[in-house]
């Protein structure tokens, strides 16, 4: 009974597992904007971001993403308003599953105030999902307990790659100020994924993913010469599966052009995830990030670690030296 509860256990996660990479956001939140909204990555100058993500490694090697983003913006006449592009390449691995896939967000930021624009975004992707059935250990290939390679599952597997286009979009309005001109700045935002509702099945079903709907809303108190705090919230809904995310930045500027950065994050009823980095404001971010489990699955199985790690580097749009972000 323990062996055959613990393969119901590691199986239930791997079905979590294929539809967490459907919107993976990973741990540092807004380390992969387009993610979070495709009208987010709102930029001055050219930005690329390199993200890795390692999470529980002791369930068949676990998940492992990897994520590619650019953001570039165009300004356009008096460069009051400008278009934005944005680049998200990102690759899943757990166990016999993987998952790739390509989204290019187009927005555009119109400003609407001295101290405010609203952006509009939106964003088509094509993914690539593939099983190694070779990889597969079936239930029904269990004889009185034990596990016979000999018996063929008669689980039907008709495709074991399928591809399909995903279609999104993103909203988002924000102030916009240096901490010298405004001692608060804030933005809220709404954006949705999985608008056409593609079909993920890799049998004869028709079982198709449910449009993802999120609401974001921030703000940026400067407490100080050398002291930001900037509390967040994510809501997301997904065919009435209810997600909420709270936390909170803080920044401390050790000078003008570094800082260190720490945050805080609850996911509810299941997680904390805690960060920590430092922002070399001149070259480059680097940030890392943990998980620490607080729900049904962490007193199932113990070790249910994740790692995730975040490299940021910003250019100056028509120059080649790297600037601050």
């Amino acid at each position: 009974m323990k062996t055959k509860a613990k393969r119901i256990i590691i199986a239930s996660l791997m079905v979590f597992g294929a539809l967490l990479t459907h919107h993976s956001m990973g741990q540092s939140f807004y380390s992969n904007p387009l993610n979070i909204n495709p009208a987010m990555g709102l930029n001055e100058d050219f930005k690329v971001i390199l993200d890795y993500r390692n999470q529980w490694q002791i369930i068949d090697g676990g998940y492992t993403n990897y994520a590619f983003t650019a953001l570039y913006p165009i300004s356009m006449g008096d460069e009051e308003d400008k278009l934005d592009l944005g680049l998200n390449v990102k690759n899943n691995v757990y166990g016999a599953f993987k998952d790739m896939q390509a989204s290019l967000a187009l927005g555009y930021e119109l400003k609407i105030s001295e101290t405010s624009s609203l952006s509009s975004s939106i964003l088509f992707g094509y993914a690539q999902k593939s099983l190694d059935r070779a990889g597969l250990i079936f239930d029904d290939q269990y004889v009185t307990g034990n596990f016979d390679p000999a018996n063929i599952s008669s689980e039907s597997i008709t495709d074991e790659k399928i591809t399909y286009p995903d279609v999104g979009f993103g909203l988002m309005w924000h102030s916009k100020a240096s901490r010298d001109e405004a001692n608060l700045t804030a933005y809220v935002g709404i954006s949705g994924y999985h608008l056409n509702k593609p079909r993920i099945t890799f049998t004869d079903g028709n079982d198709v993913l449910d449009p993802r709907f999120s609401f974001q809303a921030g703000f940026t108190a400067v407490t100080g010469e050398t002291i930001d705090i900037s509390p967040n919230i994510i809501y997301n809904n997904q065919a009435g599966t209810e997600e909420l995310l709270i936390g909170s930045y803080f920044d401390y500027y050790i000078n003008e052009s570094n800082k260190l950065f720490l945050a805080a994050w609850h996911r509810k009823k299941s997680n904390f995830v805690f960060m920590l980095g430092f922002d070399a404001l001149k070259y480059f971010m680097i940030g890392y990030s943990y998980d620490l489990n607080r729900n049904q699955l962490s007193t199932a199985l113990s070790g249910l670690h994740t790692h995730q790690i975040t490299l940021s580097y910003r250019i100056k749009a028509g120059d080649v030296s790297i600037r601050s972000f």
